[in-house]
């Protein structure tokens, strides 16, 4: 998997240098109107994840009104690509209920 990710990274470089968005103003940011969304949201996250990206999920999750918090055990940042069959069996079964 190392490998694939560092190609991936490599390939997606020249998009991140070159986002638009990263000169835009956006007011108010994403981030404060999370609580403005309705639809039924799923987070997953990996429990070996960085603690920033853990305790952003948890933010995250806390202001997502109707959200589902997921935490895969001994994954990281990469959840479907480290635990794909459990990753696929989360999102189909949010997917059945919602």
């Amino acid at each position: 998997m190392r490998e694939k990710l560092h190609q991936m990274a490599l390939d997606n470089a020249v998009i991140w240098l070159r986002n638009f968005v990263w000169e835009c103003d956006l007011k108010p940011l994403a981030w404060e109107r999370l609580q403005e969304i309705q639809t039924p949201t799923l987070i997953i996250v990996g429990s070996r994840d960085t603690p920033d990206i853990l305790k952003l999920v948890e933010q995250a999750a806390t202001k997502i009104k109707n959200s589902k918090k997921v935490v895969i055990r001994e994954a990281g940042h990469m959840v479907n690509m480290e635990k794909p069959e459990e990753f696929n069996q989360v999102v189909l079964d949010f997917l059945e209920k919602n």
